[in-house]
């Protein structure tokens, strides 16, 4: 099976910030090195792990430097899956274990957070790949620490943070279908307590796909960009990190290729009635805050995430699919997604190990819109020029109007409010066993309205009533507390760890 493959020469620019940094030597295996990550929510080596635990970092980062989207980091990491649905949406499988699904709040199984931010959607993860320190893909359950989505697993994604020693860069790139990169970051110390870092990457690429039949932009276009600013503040005895970011998606979604049409690899046929320009924007604020408490540790992390989505295509990749215009469908989404977010921790070290207790709040809340419709579309009454695919079915036995049905409108507005307890305790049994376990408690409620109408040629409306099944208008709320756990015995040995 024929596959596209992108290709990007780069040429990197690295300024050092000053400081004498220890570099390893180039023979160095660098598996031996004392890998430090936040899997448990307390700094720990990956070797002092009872987990599967993936950390890319170093050369790997650079070479994702180069990817599209997140879910080209499956390409660098074992186990682990991506699908990409409508552009952008990637859902993880890890093991796989994991949903796919093309809907915006289909819950995965494989969580995934950002700067220790859980991204809630699948609209989310796509373009965070610019100035990372390090992933993190953690391998297994991990509901009792992470929450929600995560009884595959949870990636982490962890953006450089401003320190003394950072790395400043300018990097450019050029690959086939006309794509263009350019990234950069800059970061400096303005004072005794305070530095920052600001980082941004543009991508810029043409068609990947030859449209034989209409526009070429119906073959798909990039043009993204992102922006990230940090700010550091070492305080007595505590540490303020202040983390924004803003990324647009622009340009024109791939459109599918329909294999029933009589054209050859890489090559669509559309006429371009559905063709739509993207116009996605992705936004997000989080203050982390951390201070020694005596024997405690505090940290807490305030955030704010949300995006605003617009785009769509031509669905079946033809006017008349099969020969028939009836079957024509084209379609779009405009979303609106925000989320606020608050955890609390405090850790220490015991006389028997580590103990570590949590708690979790957030609240979101999701609107869609959703057109399906045949032809040209009439952007002030909705009306299409044909019937819509699906229509004689939705619009049930006693259709509103005599007329044509040719188009679908469906409205969906949903909100959550989630609120979280745990805690988690590493107990050294003997100098070489060692016992974890822990537990979280959530309380979680979901309210959410929608209804889907069908429009006639002749401006009428009127709910979707498929196969007379009722009409499509509804609300409806959700609650449920939820306990997870998990438990763990390790044994470390001369050459590694053994772990159930």
């Amino acid at each position: 099976m024929s596959k596209c493959k992108s290709v990007v020469l780069s040429a990197s620019l690295l300024v050092g910030a000053g400081h004498a940094v220890a570099q390893n030597p180039p023979d160095s295996d660098r598996r031996l090195d004392p890998v430090t990550v936040s899997v448990t929510r307390i700094e720990e080596r990956v070797s002092d792990l009872p987990a599967s635990v993936s950390v890319l970092d170093g050369a790997e980062l650079e070479l994702a430097s180069t990817y599209l989207g997140a879910e080209d980091l499956t390409d660098l990491s074992t186990g682990v899956e991506a699908a990409v649905a409508n552009g952008t949406q990637v859902a993880f499988q890890i093991r796989g274990i994991g949903a796919v699904d093309h809907q915006a709040l289909t819950p995965t199984a494989a969580a995934v957070y950002s700067d220790g931010v859980f991204l809630a959607t699948n609209v989310q993860t796509g373009l965070m790949l610019y100035d990372l320190e390090r992933v993190e893909v953690l391998k297994g359950p991990q509901g009792t620490l992470y929450g929600r989505n995560a009884s595959g697993g949870a990636v982490n994604l962890l953006s450089v943070r401003p320190s003394a020693d950072q790395t400043r860069y300018v990097r450019a790139g050029i690959g086939n279908y006309d794509r263009y990169d350019l990234s950069a970051a800059y970061g400096d110390v303005l004072n005794d307590t305070v530095s920052y870092r600001l980082a941004g990457k543009y991508t810029s690429r043409g068609p990947v796909l030859d449209n034989v039949a209409g526009p070429a932009a119906a073959g798909g276009e990039t043009d993204q960009f992102g922006l990230r600013a940090s700010f550091l503040f070492d305080l007595d005895a505590s540490e303020l990190l202040l983390r924004a970011h803003y990324e647009e998606d622009n340009g024109v979604n791939t459109m599918p290729r329909n294999d029933a049409l009589s054209v050859d690899d890489f090559e669509i046929a559309s006429e371009g009635d559905g063709i739509q320009p993207t116009d996605n924007a992705f936004y997000g604020a989080a203050a982390e805050y951390q201070r020694s408490l005596g024997a405690w540790d505090l940290f807490s992390l305030t955030a704010l995430e949300g995006y605003e989505q617009n785009y769509g295509f031509d669905f079946d990749g033809a006017a008349d699919p099969f020969g028939d215009p009836t079957l024509n469908a084209n379609l779009s989404y405009s979303r609106d997604y925000v989320q606020l977010s608050q955890e609390l921790r405090l850790s220490r070290q015991t006389s028997y190990g580590t103990a570590l207790f949590g708690a979790a709040l957030s609240a979101d809340e999701f609107q869609q819109r959703y057109l399906i419709w045949c032809g040209e579309l009439d952007q002030q009454s909705l009306v299409g020029t044909c019937r819509y695919v699906g229509a004689p079915g939705r619009v049930g036995p006693n259709p509103a109007s005599p007329g044509t049905a040719s188009t679908l409108l469906t409205d969906i507005e949903q909100a959550r409010q989630s609120y979280a307890v745990f805690t988690s305790h590493q107990i050294d049994l003997t100098q070489a066993l060692q016992l974890t376990l822990g537990a979280r408690v959530t309380d979680e409620t979901i309210s959410g309205e929608g209804r889907g109408v069908h429009i006639f040629d002749d401006g009428t409306q009127g709910l979707n009533n498929r196969d007379g099944l009722g009409p499509a208008v509804g609300e409806n709320e959700i609650s449920d507390t939820r306990l997870s756990g998990n438990l763990a015995l390790s044994y470390d040995l001369p050459f590694g760890m053994a772990y159930a």
